[in-house]
C-alpha cells in the first residue's frame, strides 16, 4: 500500500536548526562580504540597487551573478577573446566563488542534536510504507537525522556502501526518500564529463579560483535555483521534477512545510494535481497562503512552524496517514484533515511551545525585567512571532504593565500578530487605559489596520464620553468617517 502522505519542505524547515531563510542568508552573507572581501562591498551593492521590489535575496543576487557570468560564455560563442571579458564579469566570478563557499559554510552548521530529535516523528511516517520527502533546501538536515535514527534514506546516489564518494543511480528504494529539487552542498558533477557524485559532505573553498580535484577531474558543486530555466531542465533536476509529478499522482495528502511556493514550476505541478489531492500547508503564517493555489477548497492550513507542527502533531499526523491510507470518500479526507488541524492547534496554542524558541524564551522572560526600555525591546521582539501564545501574553502586557511606553509597543506588536483579531483588546484600551498617549495609539492603530468598521461601538463608546482632547476627539471622528463610508 502507498504511503497517502508526502512533504514538501522549504526554507522555513530548516530555519529552526540554524539555516537562515532566503532573506536571512542574502543579509549574512552581505555582512561576510563586507568584512572578509570588502573589495566586492561596492560591486554587491550595484547589484542590491537595482532592486527595488521585493527586497534581493539569496535567489535574485544568484540569478544576478548568472546573468552577468553568461555574457562570457555569449562573447567567446561570437569570437571574442577573454580579454574582452569586462571587469564586472571578473568581479562577479569571485563575488559567486564566495557565495558558493558561504553557502556551504552556513548549511553544514546546523543543530544536529535538535534536528534528529525533533525530526523523528516525520521519519517515523515510513514505517510500512516508504516515505517521499521532497526539498528545495540545499541542507543535509534531513539526511543527517534519517542516519542519527538509524532509519535508511536513499536520495538517488548509490547507497551500497558507505564511502566517502557515491555516484548517481537516479534510484530511491528505501524508507526514506529525499529528493533534493534544488541540489544539496554535497552534490558535484566532474568538470568536464558531467558525472555526478555525492561527497560526504560540503566543502567550503576560499575562492572561486580554487577547485576540488578528484582523480584527473575538478568537481563543480551542483546547487541550483528555479529561475534557472537552463540548470532546472538538466541532469539530474529534470527527472527529480518527473519523480514529483509522479508521487503527486499515487498521493493523497501533500504537506508543505516552511515553503512559500516561489519555485513556479512545482506550483504549477502541484496545480495540475489539485482535483486529485488535498494540500496541506504548515509555517507560522500559513493562514495569509490558503490561496496560493488558487484553490482554497483543497488547500488546508496550519499555522505553526515544524518544531511546533512535529512536537505536537506527530502521533496526530500517524494516526492521520492511516485513517486517509483506506478507502474512504474525498470528503471523508477533507474531514480528516481539518480534525487534524484542530487537534494540533489546539496544542500549538499551549504557552509551552514559547520553550522550544531560544529568541521568543528570552523575551519572554524579559518582560519581567524592572527596566522600561528591556521590556519595550521584548514586547517588540515578539510582534515578529504570530503565536496564539504570544497573543494572549501581549493582551496581558496592555492590561496590566505599569508604564505607558510599553503599553504602547504593545499595541503595534498586537495588531502585527493578529491583525482583526485584536480588534476588541484595542477598542477596551482606547475606552479603559488611563494614559492619553496610549488611547491615541489605539485610536490611530484602528485606523492603519482599517478595522474602524469592526471598532464602531467602541468609537461610538468613546466619543459618548466627556473629557476627551481635541487630538483624540478628531481621531475618532475620522474613524467614524470612514465607517459610514
Amino acid at each position: 500500500m502507498t504511503n497517502p502522505i508526502a512533504f514538501l519542505l522549504g526554507a522555513g524547515a530548516s530555519y529552526p536548526y540554524g539555516v537562515p531563510m532566503m532573506s536571512g542568508f542574502y543579509r549574512d552573507f552581505t555582512e561576510h562580504v563586507a568584512r572578509r572581501h570588502p573589495h566586492c562591498s561596492e560591486f554587491l551593492a550595484s547589484l542590491d540597487a537595482r532592486h527595488t521590489s521585493p527586497k534581493p535575496d539569496l535567489e535574485t543576487l544568484i540569478t544576478d551573478l548568472q546573468n552577468i557570468l553568461s555574457v562570457t560564455t555569449g562573447l567567446e560563442a561570437l569570437g571574442y577573446s577573454e580579454s574582452a571579458v569586462t571587469s564586472g564579469v571578473e568581479m562577479a566570478r569571485e563575488l559567486r566563488g564566495y557565495l558558493d563557499a558561504f553557502i556551504v559554510d552556513r548549511c553544514e552548521r546546523f543543530d544536529r542534536e535538535k534536528s534528529a530529535t525533533e525530526l523523528r516523528p516525520l521519519l517515523e511516517l515510513s514505517s510500512g510504507n516508504a516515505l517521499w520527502i521532497f526539498s528545495t533546501n540545499y541542507d543535509r538536515i534531513v539526511e543527517f537525522a534519517c542516519e542519527a535514527n538509524g532509519i535508511a534514506c536513499s536520495d538517488g546516489f548509490d547507497t551500497a556502501a558507505p564511502t566517502p564518494v557515491a555516484n548517481w543511480q537516479g534510484a530511491f528504494d528505501r524508507a526514506v526518500r529525499v529528493v533534493k529539487l534544488h541540489g544539496s552542498v554535497n552534490w558535484y558533477e566532474d568538470d568536464p564529463g558531467g558525472a555526478l557524485h555525492r561527497l560526504d559532505r560540503g566543502y567550503s573553498l576560499p575562492g572561486h579560483d580554487f577547485r576540488l580535484i578528484r582523480g584527473d577531474q575538478r568537481l563543480r558543486p551542483l546547487m541550483i535555483i528555479p529561475t534557472l530555466e537552463k540548470e532546472a531542465l538538466g541532469d539530474p533536476y529534470i527527472g527529480l521534477a518527473v519523480r514529483f509529478t509522479d508521487v503527486l499522482k499515487d498521493i493523497r495528502l501533500l504537506i508543505i512545510v516552511g515553503n512559500s511556493l516561489r519555485d513556479r514550476h512545482l506550483k504549477a505541478y502541484i496545480q495540475q494535481r489539485i482535483d486529485q489531492l488535498h494540500v496541506l500547508m504548515v509555517s507560522p503564517l500559513a493562514s495569509g497562503s490558503r490561496n496560493v493555489l488558487l484553490r482554497s477548497d483543497r488547500t488546508h492550513t496550519l499555522d505553526a512552524g515544524i518544531s511546533e507542527f512535529l512536537g505536537f502533531g506527530g502521533a496526530a499526523l500517524s494516526a492521520l496517514r492511516d485513517e486517509i491510507a483506506e478507502p474512504m470518500a474525498d470528503e471523508s479526507i477533507r474531514v480528516a484533515i481539518q480534525r487534524f488541524i484542530g487537534k494540533v492547534s489546539e496544542q500549538v496554542a499551549d504557552e509551552s511551545s514559547i520553550i522550544g524558541n531560544e529568541e521568543l524564551a528570552t523575551s519572554w522572560r524579559r518582560l519581567s525585567s524592572t527596566s522600561v526600555p528591556v521590556r519595550v525591546a521584548a514586547v517588540t521582539t515578539l510582534g515578529r512571532h504570530p503565536h496564539p501564545a504570544v497573543v494572549r501574553r501581549l493582551r496581558s502586557t496592555l492590561a496590566t504593565d505599569t508604564s505607558q511606553h510599553v503599553r504602547v509597543a504593545a499595541i503595534d506588536a498586537l495588531l502585527a500578530v493578529s491583525g482583526s483579531a485584536g480588534v476588541d483588546t484595542i477598542g477596551e484600551v482606547l475606552c479603559k487605559d488611563a494614559s492619553i498617549d496610549v488611547q491615541l495609539e489605539a485610536a490611530l492603530a484602528l485606523i492603519r489596520a482599517d478595522m474602524a468598521k469592526a471598532a464602531a461601538p467602541w468609537i461610538e463608546r468613546r466619543l459618548a464620553e466627556v473629557g476627551l482632547t481635541p487630538t483624540l476627539r478628531l481621531i475618532l471622528r475620522r474613524s467614524q468617517t470612514s465607517v459610514n463610508t
